[in-house]
């Protein structure tokens, strides 16, 4: 295991910080924000943010969090895959859901909805953007009124926000939590 490059506040300072921050405080405990709470206005904007497309959002919860743990899964980074099968599965989804967003493409477990997120979500990770061919599936699966238009730049959001998350998490070294198991739900991670 890797030692963090940037070590995690202890939680009295956390708290402290996310309180001065306005960070709600419950994220002190996890150490990512036990982290970035050393540089605690970049803690409250990222806060700011997650908390604005976890909770204020239009996109599905379940939409959502395949898209995470599809960003996840593709960058490597077991924190994020650890914490959001935890969430994921609050949100309803299955084993199936989470183990099948590894292989989704050949996976018979996904709708045509759930597959052109996730080849949405694949398209921005490799090139930047959604292709012109995915944009019009979205718009003829989803409709192309102002509720969509909301959908689709969450959808390009959260994509973009947990891979900056990602980066984050992998290039500071964050461990994960003592109660969480790395690669859940079998240990299986990407090559």
């Amino acid at each position: 295991m890797e030692l963090p490059r940037i070590k995690p506040l202890d939680f009295e300072k956390a708290k402290e910080n996310a309180k001065e921050a306005h960070v709600l405080e419950v994220y002190a405990s996890l150490n990512i924000f036990a982290t970035l709470l050393r540089h605690p206005k970049l803690a409250r904007g990222i806060e700011k943010l997650l908390n604005t497309l976890l909770f204020e959002g239009q996109l599905d919860a379940r939409y959502r969090e395949l898209i995470i743990l599809r960003v996840a899964w593709v960058t490597k980074s077991s924190y994020e895959w650890a914490q959001h099968y935890k969430i994921g599965k609050s949100f309803g989804l299955s084993e199936a859901d989470i183990t099948g967003i590894r292989e989704w493409r050949s996976s018979d477990h996904f709708d045509e909805i759930d597959k052109i997120i996730l080849k949405a979500c694949d398209e921005i990770l490799e090139s930047g953007e959604v292709s012109e061919s995915t944009y019009a599936f979205l718009v003829d699966t989803l409709g192309s009124d102002d509720d969509f238009d909301q959908i689709f730049m969450e959808i390009i959001s959260v994509v973009c926000t947990w891979q900056m998350v990602s980066v984050l998490l992998r290039s500071l070294r964050v461990q994960l939590e003592a109660d969480l198991d790395p690669w859940p739900p079998d240990g299986l991670k990407p090559l």
